[in-house]
């Protein structure tokens, strides 16, 4: 059996078979070197505060309350929202949200269904709990908000 080994054994496949086995030692190697516990220091030093990293699957993030959003219709009307309470109005092309709780240095980006030219940005200091966002179209659009 070693002699037709012989026969068959080319330059080509001995690299790829040493290339192999490098391949899978370098995956074992990897695995050991990083761990739960360093991956998790890791992102503390590169997102200290953020409570979605404390969330054990993507679904719990949305229930901590710091990442949430709303989809309006043409006419202003709220059709989804992650928080109970959030309401919006509409006025020319400009919707305006009001979440249940500030948006103060939080993250704000919106989309526009059709025209894909959404400006979405808290209101400020007077309306902390609002998101103005607004469409040339004026059609339905949706905000997400992300706090720390």
């Amino acid at each position: 059996m070693l002699k037709r080994l012989k026969q068959h054994a080319t330059p080509a496949t001995v690299i790829s078979i040493i290339a192999l086995v490098v391949a899978l030692g370098g995956t074992a190697v990897a695995g050991g070197v990083l761990n739960k516990k360093k991956v998790n220091t890791i992102i503390d030093n590169r997102a200290p505060g953020l409570s979605v990293l404390k969330a054990k699957s993507a679904d719990e993030a949305g229930k901590a309350g710091n990442v949430f959003g709303a989809t309006v219709n043409d006419g202003g009307t709220v059709t989804a929202a992650t928080l109970p309470g959030t309401t919006a109005n509409k006025v020319s092309n400009t919707f305006t949200y009001h979440f249940p709780r500030s948006v103060t240095g939080c993250i704000v980006t919106g989309s526009a269904w059709f025209d894909g030219q959404d400006t979405a940005i808290p209101s400020g200091t007077a309306n902390p709990n609002d998101v103005i966002a607004s469409n040339p179209s004026g059609t339905s659009n949706s905000v997400m908000v992300v706090c720390p």
